[in-house]
């Protein structure tokens, strides 16, 4: 009666390792903006990360109860009235989408102001590409627009020994 619920299981994992990923890659970036800053890294801020992996992880584990009650449910209508309603740990899912925008956001937080553009940019360019994913000549026109603006200027002094050595 269990086996195809058991098989759900890797997708939760999988799940419960992708918000692990992003509190890591959070504190990472908290790490790195403190060195650059000069500041002391202490204990308590890693205390505050393994809180946070606690508290993400209490949520995460009542939204996957929830999650195994409904496969259960799901499996049982299934297997005694021949149904074939799909079984997806959509709670656990809601979660970990929760979890990585925090942390996404936090992450956001504690980029320098130039790396903050950048990222801004880089967003950009994949909504760009979403819109227009049917339209390859537009998206080659803005990439060659975008190639030439980023080019680095050549000083006046360069430009002048490009023309008396051309």
């Amino acid at each position: 009666m269990f086996e195809s619920t058991i098989l759900e299981a890797p997708i939760i994992l999988v799940f419960y390792g992708i918000v692990l990923a992003m509190i890591f890659a959070d504190l990472l970036a908290g790490v790195r903006k403190a060195k650059a800053a000069g500041k002391y890294i202490s204990s308590k801020g890693l205390r505050r990360t393994v809180d946070k992996v606690c508290r993400y992880y209490n949520m995460m584990l009542l939204f996957t109860l929830v999650d195994i009650v409904l496969i259960v449910s799901v499996q049982h209508y299934n297997d005694t009235c021949g149904g074939t309603l799909p079984m997806f740990p959509i709670f656990t899912l809601i979660a970990t989408l929760l979890a990585a925008m925090m942390e996404g956001r936090s992450i956001y937080e504690s980029l320098d102001r130039k790396t903050r553009a950048a990222a801004e940019d880089a967003a950009g360019v994949v909504a760009y590409l979403i819109k227009h994913r049917d339209d390859i000549d537009t998206i080659m026109d803005e990439v060659g627009k975008a190639s030439r603006k980023d080019r680095p200027r050549k000083g006046r002094r360069e430009e002048r020994k490009e023309r008396a050595d051309g």
